[in-house]
């Protein structure tokens, strides 16, 4: 009767968490050699650094300071439609929209700068301890009389990898993408990265020196612009100052193929990277439904990693 479909439908209700979490995870089993960058946690993203030489330094302090400029309009990723409804634009469809409000707010006309889209342009392929990643991004800052010329990547100083007001800022992601950026764009090792939802998420990803990325999360738009300018002002400086002999060496993507010595991973840690993955593909998924229905689901609390993992910050 009734009771037993109610009962039957409380059963299926409280299967589905553990239902969507074997799918994640067997879309992750089908994905251990190659992602797409979007979907790299930051330990995943860090074992191919690794295989380069690389390590990733994130500061541990947000910088507050507030910068040079007046307090920011965010960027609006929704339209009100004329019914009274809501249009998300989404990354893509937002993107020149966001590229005009960046120029408005932080970018004399004539300037020494410039930014170019380049939605669908493809950075090169990285690769390392067994695993590979391929990806694109948003937005590229160079000289404003180079930026336009040459190959897609040629003259690019910088990336701006956009996400939406409701789309967490992916560090794996980032990271392999400056890595793929520098092994490109003629400034090499003097790249860098910047991350925001032109709003309240701003994070600059930059090669301190030859074997480091360094990563800071930033509460203002403008301080996070203004350290960017420096990056970009002393490119020349900084291209001096990291020494590419050590870094890029011929041989290097055959050591896709095999696990490198010296990195032995403990239990934990691999407790750890299974955890971030299992994140990292839930927020993908989110993702997903959002482009598809207009509406991003929450990930819930209890499948983020530091829960998961008691020690994560250890």
């Amino acid at each position: 009767g009734p009771p037993i479909h109610h009962q039957q439908r409380q059963q299926q209700q409280q299967q589905l968490p553990q239902d969507i979490l074997d799918f994640v995870r067997n879309e992750m089993d089908n994905r251990t050699k190659n992602k797409p960058m979007s979907e790299a946690s930051q330990y995943w993203a860090e074992r191919i650094l690794a295989a380069y030489g690389v390590r990733h330094d994130r500061v541990r302090t947000v910088v507050t300071d507030a910068g040079s400029s007046k307090n920011l309009q965010p960027y609006e990723w929704t339209i009100q439609t004329s019914e009274g409804g809501t249009w998300n634009k989404g990354e893509h469809g937002g993107t020149p929209g966001a590229l005009e409000w960046l120029k408005e707010n932080f970018m004399d006309a004539g300037g020494p700068y410039d930014l170019k889209v380049v939605t669908g342009a493809s950075l090169p392929k990285v690769k390392g301890n067994r695993r590979s990643a391929t990806g694109k991004s948003d937005i590229l800052i160079g000289a404003a009389k180079d930026i336009h010329k040459g190959m897609t990547f040629d003259f690019a100083i910088g990336l701006i990898e956009l996400k939406t007001s409701r789309s967490p800022l992916k560090v794996g992601q980032n990271l392999l993408q400056l890595l793929a950026l520098s092994t490109t764009s003629s400034f090499k090792k003097a790249v860098v990265l910047l991350a925001t939802d032109c709003n309240t998420k701003w994070e600059l990803f930059y090669f301190s020196n030859a074997s480091t990325i360094t990563s800071k999360v930033y509460e203002h738009g403008s301080k996070t612009w203004d350290d960017l300018l420096q990056l970009l002002n002393y490119v020349d400086d900084r291209s001096n100052y990291v020494d590419k002999n050590t870094f890029w060496i011929p041989s290097l993507p055959q050591l896709g193929e095999q696990d490198l010595a010296g990195f032995d991973v403990s239990e934990r840690d691999k407790k750890k990277s299974k955890a971030e993955e299992d994140e990292a593909m839930l927020e993908h998924f989110a993702d997903r439904m959002a482009e598809v229905y207009g509406e991003r689901p929450t990930v819930p609390w209890w499948a983020r990693a530091n829960v998961k993992i008691p020690d994560y910050y250890i």
